[in-house]
C-alpha cells in the first residue's frame, strides 16, 4: 500500500531541523517553499540515476534512501545510506554537471526538489546558508576520504563491523526489548552489507554469524540489533590495538 504524505510547507516539514536548510530565516524558507517541488516515491523507485544530469537538491523528507556506484566490472558498490533532512546530491550539484552515482528508495517516502537557480538565489541573500552547505559539502569529502581508507584497509571482521557502527550512529535507535541495544530498522540484505563493507558476500554472511554467536549483533525480523555496542567498536579497530 502506497504511504500517504502531503505536501508540506518548509517551515513546518518535520525534516527541516536535521537538515541543512534549518537556518534560514522566513524569508528566505519562503523563497525555498516556493521554488521547489514535492514528489512521493515507492520502495525502490528511482530518485536519480548515476549519469543523468545535476540539475538541482533533493531534500528527502519521508524515507531511507541508498546511493550506489557502479564500478567498471558491472558490480554495484553501495555508498551511503541517506535519512531525512538530507541533500541527496548536493555535492554533484556543485561538482560537476552529472550526478556520481545513483540513488535509490529503501522505503516508501516523499523529496522536494530545488533546483540550481533558486539554490543560488538562496545563497545569494542567505550567506550563512552558503556557509552551512559548505560544512556540508566539507563533511561528505571528510566521510567519503574516511571510507576509502576503511575500505583499503582491516580484515574482514573490521569492515563488517565498521559498517555495522556506522549504520548504528545514522540510523540506529534504542532498542525496546534488549537493555542498552541498538536497533537498525533497515531492509538491508546481505548482499549490500558486503558493498558497504568492500567484501565478499560469502565472508560478509560468516562475520554477521560469528557476531551473532559471540552475543554481539542478533536479528529482529528485518531489522538488525546491536547487543554490545563497545565489542563491536574494538572489533572495527582490532588491528590498531593490536599494535598499540
Amino acid at each position: 500500500m502506497e504511504r500517504i504524505v502531503s505536501r508540506t510547507h518548509c517551515q513546518e516539514c518535520p525534516s527541516r531541523l536535521l537538515g541543512s536548510f534549518c537556518r534560514l530565516d522566513d524569508q528566505a524558507m519562503g523563497l525555498l517553499d516556493r521554488s521547489k517541488s514535492f514528489r512521493r516515491y515507492e520502495k525502490g523507485q528511482s530518485i536519480y540515476l548515476e549519469g543523468a544530469p545535476a540539475l538541482g537538491v533533493h531534500c528527502l523528507t519521508l524515507g531511507r534512501a541508498k546511493a550506489s556506484r557502479a564500478s567498471g566490472r558491472g558490480k554495484t558498490h553501495l555508498l551511503r545510506i541517506y535519512g531525512p533532512g538530507a541533500l541527496v546530491g548536493l555535492e554533484d550539484v556543485f561538482a560537476g554537471e552529472t550526478h556520481a552515482t545513483s540513488v535509490e528508495m529503501l522505503e516508501g517516502g516523499a523529496a522536494c526538489f530545488v533546483d540550481r537557480a533558486a539554490l543560488t538565489e538562496i545563497f545569494a541573500r542567505q550567506p550563512h546558508a552558503a556557509r552551512s552547505i559548505a560544512i556540508e559539502l566539507g563533511r561528505l569529502v571528510q566521510r567519503s576520504e574516511e571510507e576509502r581508507t576503511e575500505l583499503a584497509s582491516g580484515e574482514v571482521r573490521e569492515k563488517v563491523a565498521r559498517v555495522l557502527l556506522q549504520l548504528a550512529r545514522d540510523h540506529g535507535r534504542v532498542d525496546p526489548v534488549a537493555e542498552g541495544a541498538v536497533r537498525i530498522d533497515l531492509a538491508l540484505s546481505r548482499e549490500e552489507i558486503a558493498e558497504m563493507a568492500g567484501t565478499a558476500v560469502e565472508t560478509t554472511i560468516r562475520q554477521l554469524s560469528a557476531f551473532r554467536e559471540d552475543r554481539i549483533l542478533a536479528d529482529a525480523g528485518r531489522a538488525l540489533v546491536i547487543l554490545d555496542e563497545k565489542r563491536l567498536a574494538r572489533a572495527a579497530h582490532s588491528s590498531e590495538n593490536a599494535r598499540s
